[in-house]
């Protein structure tokens, strides 16, 4: 059967489904090709470029920039090769795969994006807990990889997942594996060295916050374990209310925080 090939079409295929375009003008293998390439940007993206601020702010034009090269090449496709033969059959058959596959595709990737399995990944925090690093309405984006090969280091703001409580948390890293950790109202300290300081008059914080006068305490730190404080110290749930965190809890290594309405806050890298 010869059938015409609309152009305008072939674009809007392409556009919506890389590759679809080129099927609807039979350029089976050239659809594989694009669908592909795709696909390796898409992870090139995720995996590389999402680690730098200004591109992962630009990912909607990435995305679109790629739509529109493959209804480009469609479109030229179309207007090249208006017409060729395929069986009726095999065009169902090979249209309706292509599809499916490609959603399958995507639904797979989301699944798999919740287990933080690609390089970069962001969230939105919580709590204020990081406040006024990071306030409780921006979003952060961490490294989901750096910790796979080196041990959070003190300092670090790490993203957690605690299943005891079925919710991330965002803190900073006070001390890693052995460690003698004692703290008050004025601060952490880290075998016997203060390394927090709270930065508040004492009197200021019994008059307002005395729940954060009572906390105090030591802990020994095994290997494997990690303590965490969130930077908002005298309104902040972390170790010093639940104790140590074993290292499997920590996801990913925040490294830049997003806020759309303040310019000065958006893009910090820490």
């Amino acid at each position: 059967m010869t059938k015409k090939r609309y152009p305008l079409l072939a674009a809007i295929f392409s556009f919506f489904i890389p590759g679809l375009g080129q099927l609807y003008c039979g350029k089976i293998k050239r659809a594989v090709v694009i669908w592909n390439a795709s696909f390796l940007l898409l992870m090139l993206f995720v995996n590389v470029l999402a680690g730098i601020h200004l591109l992962f702010k630009l990912a909607p034009v990435f995305v679109i920039l790629i739509a529109l090269a493959c209804s480009v090449d469609a479109y030229i496709i179309a207007v090249k090769n208006k017409e060729y033969t395929i069986k009726k059959l095999n065009k169902i058959i090979i249209y309706s795969g292509y599809i499916v596959f490609t959603i399958f595709v995507f639904l797979f990737l989301m699944f798999l994006s919740q287990f933080n399995i690609f390089h970069y990944r962001s969230w939105a925090v919580p709590t204020g807990s990081m406040n006024p690093t990071i306030e409780g309405s921006e979003t952060v984006v961490g490294d989901n990889w750096i910790y796979k090969f080196e041990k959070p280091k003190s300092g670090d703001i790490v993203l957690m997942w605690i299943p005891e409580h079925e919710r991330y948390r965002v803190n900073r890293v006070v001390a890693v594996d052995e460690a003698e950790i004692t703290f008050d109202v004025n601060g952490i300290y880290k075998n016997g060295k203060m390394v927090i300081e709270a930065g508040e008059d004492y009197d200021n914080v019994k008059q307002y916050f005395p729940d954060v006068v009572s906390k105090s305490g030591y802990f020994t730190l095994k290997v494997g374990e990690i303590f965490v404080v969130g930077d908002n110290y005298i309104n902040s749930k972390d170790s010093r209310d639940y104790g140590p965190f074993p290292l499997e809890y920590v996801f990913a290594k925040i490294i830049y925080r997003i806020n759309e309405e303040d310019p000065e806050r958006d893009g910090t890298y820490f």
